[in-house]
């Protein structure tokens, strides 16, 4: 693989956007980011990506109170019905 994403940039591409809406009668701004995240080698080129979605609350509650799910699926040999999820609360 080359050091760069198929329109030959040397960084990541990332796409973020905000967006506000009602949850449970709670108005919540939150962006949502897009990205593609590069796993370089030992010489530090890129040897493999993989692509990320994610939405983060943009102001309010304090981030370190919130929970954490991950949500891992499908890909070439993942396929959708493998799908795995769990909330994560940290412990003090």
């Amino acid at each position: 693989m080359s050091d760069s994403n198929p329109h030959g940039d040397s960084q990541p591409l990332s796409f973020a956007r905000e967006f506000h809406g009602t949850f449970n009668g709670r108005q919540l701004s939150y962006q949502a980011v897009a990205a593609e995240t590069f796993i370089r080698d030992f010489k530090g080129e890129a040897a493999a990506a993989f692509f990320t979605t994610y939405y983060v609350a943009s102001k309010g509650e304090d981030s370190a109170a919130r929970p954490l799910l991950f949500i891992f699926n499908g890909g070439p040999g993942s396929s959708a019905h493998g799908c795995t999820w769990a909330p994560l609360a940290r412990e003090e």
